[in-house]
This record gives C-alpha cells, structure tokens and sequence, in this order.
C-alpha cells in the first residue's frame, strides 16, 4: 500500500470516529429541543383553558373543577362531571393535544393529566413540576 492509502483510511477512519462520538450529543440536543418546545405547548394549553374558564365565567355561573378533555376531534368541557357547551372556543396558536385533560381545582391550582402531543405525554400534579415523557 503507497502511503496516500494509508493516510486515506486513517482520515475515513478518524471521521468515523469522531461521527461515532458526536451522534450521541446530536439526538441528546434534538431530544431536548423537542421536549423544550412540547412543555411549550403545554404551558400554552394550560393559558388557553385558565382564558376559556375567564371568559366562560363571565357568561355563566361556572364552578370549580373546570376541567378540558381533549380527544383527536378536539375537546370536551365538564363542571365537575356535567359536560356543558362552552360559548366561547380555546383559542390557543398552535397545536391542540390529542388527548388527555387540564383540570383548574377548587383552590385554584392546575392538574395536568396524560396530555398527549404527538409522540410525547406530559403530566401535572396541582403544586407539582410538569414532567413529560415520550410515548414509545
């Protein structure tokens, strides 16, 4: 072998090796820019539904726990148990979760349950941190 061989296959090699080490740090970085942008989403949810039971309150005696259950068609509204037709619509830009509920309690805290997006399903407990997790 002439020795531009050798030093061709040492560069292919070290630039594998290096694509080796880097590979890791990339899906981590993607990784954490997608659950960045689905908590995101949920913070924005939680806002659209705390402005559906403002607007809400002001059309019709609402009471606590207000809660939202959304589905792959949209979106369900329930005062306790009683489902009711809300006046108003969420207005949230972006995306709708495709499952799950944000519920406002009686002492004012929020409760995330299985909010799913995509491949990702993010929960809430009232005075607790939101944890989101992929859907395998």
């Amino acid at each position: 072998m002439s020795n531009k061989t050798v030093e061709n296959i040492f560069i292919i090699a070290l630039i594998g090796i290096i694509a080796c080490l880097l590979f890791p740090i990339v899906q981590k970085t993607i990784y954490d820019a997608q659950l960045s942008g689905i908590k995101s989403s949920v913070y924005g949810s939680i806002d659209s539904v705390k402005v559906l039971y403002t607007n809400e309150s002001l059309n019709q005696e609402i009471t606590l726990p207000f809660t939202v259950k959304y589905n792959k068609d949209g979106y369900n509204i329930y005062l306790g148990t009683k489902k009711i037709n809300a006046e108003e619509k969420i207005t949230k830009s972006g995306r709708l979760p495709v499952g799950g509920r944000i519920t406002i309690n009686p002492n004012g805290s929020v409760s995330v349950i299985e909010l799913k997006y995509d491949k990702y399903i993010c929960s809430k407990s009232p005075n607790g941190e939101l944890k989101c997790q992929r859907n395998s």
